[in-house]
């Protein structure tokens, strides 16, 4: 039977991390949980030691604060010789029974080399893991031509697609030709589409996979919105642009992408200026 290292970077959510832990290590495949506390300030460690302290399963690590992306680095460095598969948890974030093992099932099944299920945004870690009443839709959920996806839509099988979201599961091999990119910094916005598109740079084949659910608590604290909410839409835009130099030649040759980059990034922009305006409308 395949193991999987689960590995979740955290910044000062210990009220959260305390519920969204367990749910990684009730799925039978689980080997251990990898916590890399990256830096924080509240009582992460303390909780960590008294919630979890003595279950072998789990793993504490720091660092100073570095990002998610070192973190995550970290924490790939850690993980078991046992282990044939790495998941990505995050702090804020629980997933549903059997979760990592529908997408190891999945993956076998399709010969994938990375797989992400289908992520749920909720307003709380007491919410119910059901699933919501979705329809099937038949589109792919990544649209490379806005650079857009959407990974909360039921596609009814498995997916190929160029890159998931932060949640995901990969065989071990991945991660010998393939880290975590550091210059992403802020939000670390684009850092789970670098890897992806890495990967499949490598060879690797990679899927979305709507059987498996995964759960998103909305959370306005902690993690990446330690900063503020201009550095926040900063570090969003610049990552992308980083991105796209990046990736953008590779992306246009293999999917034959038609947007010119200026205008992928003319298009983000135009989005995060709309969004903020709405939150401001709302407010008033």
């Amino acid at each position: 039977m395949s193991q999987v290292s689960v590995v979740i970077p955290t910044h000062n959510r210990s009220h959260i991390l305390q519920k969204t832990l367990g749910s990684y290590l009730n799925d039978p495949c689980v080997l251990e949980v990898i916590v890399v506390d990256d830096g924080s300030t509240d009582n992460t460690l303390k909780m960590l030691e008294e919630n979890f302290g003595t279950n072998p399963r789990v793993l504490v690590c720091s660092q100073s604060n570095s990002g998610a992306p070192s973190a995550r680095n970290h924490g790939i460095a850690k993980v078991s010789i046992n282990t044939s598969h790495i998941f990505f948890g995050e702090d804020d974030a629980f997933i549903d029974e059997n979760a990592i093992s529908i997408l190891l099932q999945e993956m076998e099944a399709i010969k994938a080399d990375i797989a992400a299920g289908r992520l749920v945004p909720i307003h709380s870690a007491e919410a119910e893991r059901i699933s919501p009443a979705v329809h099937i839709s038949k589109s792919n959920p990544v649209n490379l031509n806005f650079m857009r996806a959407n990974f909360k839509i039921d596609t009814g099988q498995p997916v190929v697609v160029p890159f998931v979201h932060a949640l995901f599961l990969a065989k071990k091999w991945v991660f010998e030709h393939v880290a975590f990119d550091t210059a992403y910094f802020g939000n670390a916005y684009r850092e789970e589409t670098d890897f992806c598109i890495e990967a499949v740079k490598h060879g690797a084949k990679v899927v979305y996979c709507p059987d498996s659910l995964l759960f998103h608590i909305e959370a306005k604290q902690g993690g990446q919105r330690r900063i503020t909410r201009f550095e926040y839409e900063y570090a969003i835009l610049k990552n992308n642009w980083y991105f796209l130099n990046k990736h953008y030649d590779f992306l246009k040759t293999k999917y034959k992408i038609l947007t010119p980059k200026v205008c992928l990034q003319g298009a983000l922009v135009v989005r995060r200026i709309y969004l903020a305006l709405t939150k401001v409308i709302k407010s008033v």
